[in-house]
Parts: structure tokens; sequence; C-alpha cells
């Protein structure tokens, strides 16, 4: 349906006919999206910003909101504002003021790349559905991602997002607490003949 909806507009057939090329290309620019998105979340801001939230609902707001409240609002304002303030005096060691921000660029599209990698591993080769034929909340989750198994490396590359489908279904469920989750969401599956990946 999604080729069919791109073979009116030129535009639209060049980017399908492209879009193997620039799939990696712009999920390592998806950083940017994901980074506007924690300043967004941590200090409320209802408008879209530069980016289009293209998951944003009434009911995603209403957790947003209830989530983060006094002191773990402050918190997390706290500690990005500290962690943005030493990536900019770790670029602000560079010569220049084109390499400090070539430094910045740099590192951006590798973290797109690294995420762009767990990202891969934990959806590609799976369903995918159309908006009217798409199963229920548990099951969409849990048929369109896998978790990812591996070593201490992994987990550590993977920075909690091995629990893919956990993590789908409790976004905001802190990564120390998905290894819990993820017995209980495969005995879920297991009790309703859900096949989990």
């Amino acid at each position: 349906k999604m080729a069919a909806l791109g073979k009116d507009s030129k535009f639209g057939r060049f980017m399908i006919s492209v879009q193997k090329f620039t799939y990696l290309p712009l999920l390592c620019l998806a950083r940017f999206s994901w980074l506007s998105q924690s300043v967004q979340f941590a200090w409320n801001i209802k408008g879209n910003g530069v980016f289009e939230n293209s998951t944003k609902s009434d009911e995603l707001e209403k957790v947003q909101e209830a989530y983060l409240v006094g002191t773990a609002k402050t918190v997390e304002q706290v500690l990005l504002i500290l962690h943005h303030t030493w990536v900019f005096l770790l670029c602000a060691q560079r010569p220049t003021i084109a390499s400090a921000l070539g430094f910045w660029m740099l590192a951006q599209v590798i973290c797109g790349f690294i995420l762009f990698a767990v990202t891969s591993l934990g959806h590609n080769g799976l369903p995918v559905y159309e908006a009217d034929e798409r199963p229920d909340y548990w099951k969409l989750q849990v048929t369109t991602t896998r978790n990812i198994t591996g070593n201490w490396l992994m987990h550590w590359f993977c920075g909690g997002l091995e629990y893919q489908v956990d993590h789908h279904l409790f976004p905001m469920m802190p990564r120390h607490s998905l290894p819990k989750a993820h017995e209980i969401v495969v005995a879920f599956c297991k009790e309703h003949d859900i096949k989990f990946n």
C-alpha cells in the first residue's frame, strides 16, 4: 500500500527507488530527532519542534506529563543540561570552531550508526502491518520486534535495547528493569500462544 501511495507522485517514486541507499544515512541522522524529542519531553514542550513525532497522541502526552513531575522532572532536566555542557566542553577543546562542530557532528553520526545497528537487529525481517490490518497493541509489539541475545559486550553495545520487545511494550520502563519484565512477557506469550521473537 505504501508503494501505491507513492506511485502518483514523481518525488514519491524517486524516494522509493533510492530507499535502499538512503536508509543508513537517514538513520545516522536520526540522533538529531531523538535529541530534539528528549528536550521536548523533559520540558513538556507541546509543539513538534523541528521533527514531527509520528507517534504523538493525547494518551502519550498524558503519560509524559504524569511521568515527569516534581523531583524526577528536575533531575531529568539537570542531567540533560550537564550532559550537553560536558559535550560542549569536549568540543571546545578543538582548535577551531569548524573542527569543534565537525567533532560534534561526527559524534552524533556515530551514535546514529550504533542506534541504526541496534534498531536494524531488533526490527528488520519482521512483519510490517498496514494501518487498517494491525493486531492489538500487545501482539503488534511482540510480532514486529525481536530481542537480541549475547554476552556482556552485546548488552553494553545495545544499551538495554537488546530487550527490544520489552522496550516497545513498556517504553517508559528503566532499562535495568527490562530483564525482569522480559521473564513476565515470555511467560505471557507462552500462555496466550503468541510467538516471541
